[in-house]
């Protein structure tokens, strides 16, 4: 069994009211593996509730969004999203 990647040093800069009224309510920065930073994921509600972590996508010179960083899949995903809603004292059923 592989060892999880470890969140730490999570910080997150809230959205603005407007931005939280359309899902996005924060920007997150934080180091995983004690090597990697990473930088400009957001905390999002989607339009049934849950909240999740988005990776950002620069667009490319053709106007295509390309993930820069991203989870390998739905489990690596969720245990950065618990990992780091952990770091940040939040429990994602308890926001309105």
């Amino acid at each position: 069994m592989r060892d999880p990647l470890l969140v730490t040093d999570v910080r997150m800069l809230e959205a603005s009211p407007a931005e939280v009224r359309r899902g996005l309510l924060g920007f997150i920065t934080c180091t995983l593996g004690g090597r990697i930073l990473l930088d400009g994921l957001t905390l999002r509600r989607s339009r049934a509730g849950r909240l999740y972590v988005s990776f950002p996508r620069p667009r490319d010179a053709y106007g295509r969004e390309r993930a820069v960083v991203r989870p390998l899949n739905a489990s690596a995903q969720r245990e950065i999203e618990a990992q780091t809603f952990l770091a940040l004292g939040i429990h994602p059923r308890a926001l309105p």
